[in-house]
């Protein structure tokens, strides 16, 4: 029988660390896929756009400011595609949160454990002089997810893999205290149980759900901060307002700078290749084509942003981009009868 600690032989990392940890639970649960299609079963493709004169940010605990360009429910979408089951549980004290993690890992179950980001983010720069993410700009994206693999009672430390590198990472009780809870220490710490089925969804089946979902979030939802309105909304401020430097450097971590990859696009994109491959689509592959383009011209309004400048033709010629490229997709998802 496989052991929760045998994933590190198997982990690998990607640009979304989200992707990294659950892939490494498919391949732990006998279904072996390549980071990018694992990101796009999530429904990796999307915008997210909160503005500071939003009422609704002050009640998150992502900065005032922010764009993502990828889903927010990458983890509940991916389990739903692939036919696994997610269990949610929170409690205020450190105690339930450590009796719940070990009732999952005595059952061998994998866990996901929500953290402060930024903290987090603080903790393993400081701890490990070779850290893959060394740019100068310090994400801020709320919470990460880590995946528990064991516990040490003589020394109460619990072993995780965070999805943003390969090697685990030990974290002391007292340590995970503070990053469960992060600043705001009336907050509940949370985390969530993967059930594994014996057999997950068809991959045919679970590809074409993710393409459809993905394009119905970009086209079809009535959230002004989610999709091809909040892309407008937020290329509207950019041309009327600009950005403040700290503003800046949160647009540079979300839009995936470390890895060139505008926005996630080129991880979406490489995903809708391998899937026109697997589904023998030829014309899905023009489409993963187009989505590298449109990387290309995001990373192209980073660079003109970090020197001052910016081509409002360009932010004009991405949007249509963008819209095209979300109605190909609601397109195939007619097609196969998932829309």
């Amino acid at each position: 029988m496989k052991k929760l600690i045998d994933m590190i032989s198997i982990h690998q990392t990607g640009s979304d660390p989200r992707a990294g940890v659950l892939r490494t639970c498919l391949q732990w649960g006998g279904l072996d896929l390549p980071l990018s299609y694992a990101f796009g079963l999530g429904c990796g493709y999307g915008f997210n756009y909160r503005h500071p004169g939003d009422r609704e940010v002050q009640a998150t605990k992502l900065p005032a400011f922010h764009v993502v360009g990828n889903n927010l429910h990458f983890v509940e979408d991916f389990c739903a595609n692939l036919g696994m089951g997610i269990i949610y549980d929170c409690a205020s004290r450190l105690e339930d949160l450590r009796s719940g993690i070990l009732n999952h890992l005595r059952q061998n179950k994998p866990v996901l454990v929500s953290v402060n980001y930024k903290l987090y983010f603080k903790v393993i720069r400081e701890r490990f002089d070779d850290y893959i993410l060394q740019d100068q700009y310090e994400p801020d994206m709320g919470e990460i997810k880590l995946l528990a693999l064991s516990y040490r009672p003589e020394t109460k430390e619990f072993v995780f893999l965070d999805g943003l590198q390969d090697q685990p990472v030990v974290l002391e009780e007292d340590l995970l205290k503070k990053l469960g809870k992060g600043e705001d220490d009336s907050a509940e710490y949370q985390w969530q149980s993967l059930e594994l089925p014996r057999k997950f969804y068809e991959l045919t089946l679970a590809t074409r759900w993710a393409i459809a979902k993905t394009a119905w979030k970009m086209t079809a939802s009535s959230l002004a901060t989610q999709g091809l309105p909040a892309l407008l909304r937020f290329i509207t401020v950019l041309k009327e307002e600009g950005l403040a430097k700290t503003d800046l450097e949160r647009l540079l971590f979300f839009s995936g700078y470390a890895q060139q990859e505008g926005f996630y696009r080129k991880s979406f994109g490489e995903f809708l290749y391998k899937a026109a491959e697997y589904l023998k689509e030829e014309t899905l592959a023009e489409v993963a084509a187009k989505f590298m383009e449109t990387a290309d011209r995001w990373q192209l309004v980073m660079f003109d942003l970090t020197h001052g400048r910016l081509d409002k033709r360009v932010l004009a010629d991405i949007y249509c981009s963008e819209v095209e490229l979300s109605e190909a997709l609601f397109g195939f998802g007619e097609k196969w009868g998932c829309l």
